[in-house]
């Protein structure tokens, strides 16, 4: 991933990689450590330090007709999401290019 590489939404849920990146996206987990609550940050930044193209597919959302959204406590959650940015940014920061 380079910084040309906008990426919209992050939260999205639905991610994909081929079967031989995994093993980059792994070792990038373990340089990122256990800040990632949601598992997004993970893949975004591991195709970041291992410059994997990342390729965005628009999600079309409809009104909720039933159950209640599972996203509460958003200002707590804006402030993980702040933390676990920073700390990535850090990371790739710090990290050697391969």
């Amino acid at each position: 991933m380079t910084r040309e590489q906008p990426i919209k939404d992050t939260l999205c849920g639905t991610k994909a990689v081929r079967r031989r990146d995994c093993p980059k996206l792994l070792q990038a987990r373990q340089r990122m450590g256990e800040v990632d609550v949601w598992g997004d940050s993970d893949w975004i930044f591991g195709a970041a330090l291992h410059p994997l193209k990342i390729v965005e597919l628009p999600v079309h959302y409809v009104a909720r007709t039933a159950g209640e959204t599972k996203v509460n406590r958003r200002l707590r959650n804006a402030a993980t999401m702040l933390r676990m940015s920073l700390h990535g940014l850090r990371v790739l920061k710090t990290s050697p290019r391969p």
